[in-house]
């Protein structure tokens, strides 16, 4: 189990560095359960952390271009 967890963290801190040199956007995003009954806020950990769950519930987006409003991705 660590070291499925530790992947995951690798993972995540790599696609932080990514995004950041980049300059991609990062967007976080809330999820709740769906069907019948109550929503709740979905958790990605145990512990419930707020940062281990801003980091899993992080998503990141390119950046808009102003002139033609198109995203753009320079060095993919």
């Amino acid at each position: 189990m660590a070291t499925w967890t530790s992947g995951l963290s690798l993972i995540n801190k790599t696609l932080r560095i990514v995004s950041q040199e980049n300059k991609l956007k990062h967007s976080k995003t809330v999820y709740v359960s769906w069907g019948k009954g109550s929503k709740r806020k979905l958790r990605f950990s145990k512990s419930g952390l707020q940062v281990i769950e801003d980091g899993y519930s992080m998503h990141y987006v390119g950046r808009r271009d102003k002139k033609t409003t198109k995203q753009t991705f320079d060095d993919f």
